[in-house]
């Protein structure tokens, strides 16, 4: 097909715009990042890392003292702060920001694994950058390497080149929630509150700060959140206090037992679990709690009878069927005949009442794999990868399915995929002991 010649000229245009202009080449890359739209930023990103030269003309960049630079904006400012190195040129780091995309990106999804690598690619090339400094940090802090993180905001604190110091503000709000997830409340505190001086308009500041102070003054507040972010001994402190101020909470007894058993303190768990029956005896959670916890001190008949309770309660909670059929397994794994019917039956009534529910599946692998149906296993254990791709359990039990099908190219994917999406486990390390050195 024939271009007219306006056509012609407009794409000439384009090109000459994108030339001169190379930030307009991620404006695309950026909406589609924010619309979710992570195939095409991957794809896009992919094509600009292929285009790019930039090891082979490193040489030639220290010649025409060339430096790297997120934006115009920020070489404008570095003139403006360095006047005698007015001879240096900018070049914008196009496959350095692709790589940052691709990080973003691998964030969102919950590969941390891959997306603290796309950064190091980036900070290969521009190793003082504020803006991949930042994106670092909060990547560490993700994967709980708080010491690594906080080392990454101070060094975006000194490189930040913006007006409005943009970085240096996120920077702070990562250092305050570093502080925060360590219960220093004044450290926190006062890292946010240098965050909302730089930003005074930034919401995700005034929603920390908002925050801070909730946990500051309510201990139920703050036993949730140490609880939800895996900070048992903070959680259990906060418990407590919240008790001293009303000891026939029935929300915190369950509170304090799900947290010891957390901590594997199973009979610590079973007194509170049994006084907030006191408090709420009709609770369907509770007979759930406690079956759990029985099942935990290898007590499989009253978890059973525990949770048979709880459905009997409420028939329509799916999560209360996988514990049954959790029960099932590990009566299965101890070497006792089980009615596979029943393990059968409330895998599948879990996966009715909730399609999105992977445990089912893996459950049901798992007993495949003990009854060496491996066939089975492998159907079983791919519906619950496909149903949550980013379950690093999902993609260990896979690996192990794999390995004794004899597919190790197969088990080694898995197992990778399972690194991306978590630290590092005993099982892990275990699965690539047994692969290691195989002709894979």
């Amino acid at each position: 097909m024939k271009l007219s010649f306006k056509q012609l000229m407009g794409a000439i245009r384009e090109r000459f715009r994108r030339h001169a202009d190379p930030e307009t080449q991620f404006e695309m890359i950026n909406d589609a990042l924010e619309d979710g739209d992570f195939e095409t930023v991957l794809e896009e990103t992919d094509k600009i890392i292929s285009r790019s030269r930039y090891v082979s003309n490193f040489a030639g960049r220290v010649l025409a003292k060339t430096r790297f630079f997120n934006s115009s904006e920020e070489y404008n400012n570095y003139l403006l702060r360095h006047p005698t190195q007015s001879y240096i040129s900018w070049e914008f780091p196009l496959a350095p920001e692709a790589h940052f995309h691709r990080a973003m990106v691998f964030q969102k999804s919950g590969r941390l694994k891959s997306s603290r690598e796309e950064i190091e690619k980036s900070l290969m090339e521009f190793p003082d950058s504020a803006k991949y400094l930042v994106e670092l940090g909060f990547i560490l802090f993700n994967m709980k390497q708080y010491s690594d993180a906080a080392a990454a905001f101070e060094r975006a604190l000194e490189n930040d080149l913006t007006d409005d110091r943009l970085y240096s503000s996120r920077a702070q709000i990562g250092l305050g929630l570093l502080h925060l997830e360590q219960a220093d409340y004044r450290g926190a505190k006062s890292c946010l509150n240098e965050a909302r001086r730089l930003s005074p308009d930034n919401r995700e500041v005034m929603a920390h700060l908002h925050l801070l102070s909730e946990l500051e003054t309510d201990p139920r507040q703050r036993a949730d959140y140490f609880l939800g972010v895996g900070s048992f001994d903070s959680a259990m402190e906060a418990f407590n206090e919240a008790l001293l101020q009303n000891p026939n909470d029935f929300d915190m007894h369950l509170g304090i037992a799900f947290t010891y058993k957390e901590l594997q303190q199973f009979d610590l768990a079973e007194k509170h679990i049994k006084k907030a029956f006191q408090y709420n005896p009709g609770s369907a959670q509770v007979n759930f709690a406690l079956g759990w916890t029985y099942l935990m001190q290898d007590r499989p008949e009253l978890a059973e009878e525990e949770i048979i309770k709880a459905i009997r309660k409420n028939p329509y909670d799916g999560g209360f069927y996988v514990g049954l059929a959790y029960v099932y397994l590990e009566r299965a794994r101890a070497g006792e005949i089980i009615e596979a019917d029943k393990l059968i039956s409330a895998t599948t009534r879990a996966a009715e009442l909730d399609p999105h529910y992977p445990e089912s599946y893996m459950i049901l692998a798992e007993y495949y794999q003990l009854e060496e149906n491996l066939a089975a296993a492998r159907k079983a254990i791919e519906s619950a990868v496909r149903i949550s791709p980013n379950n690093q359990s999902a993609h260990i039990l896979a690996a192990e399915i794999y390995l004794e099908l004899g597919r190790k190219k197969r088990s080694m994917h898995h197992l990778n995929e399972a690194a991306d999406f978590g630290r590092d486990t005993e099982e892990m390390r275990q699965l690539r002991d047994r692969l290691q050195g195989e002709d894979l």
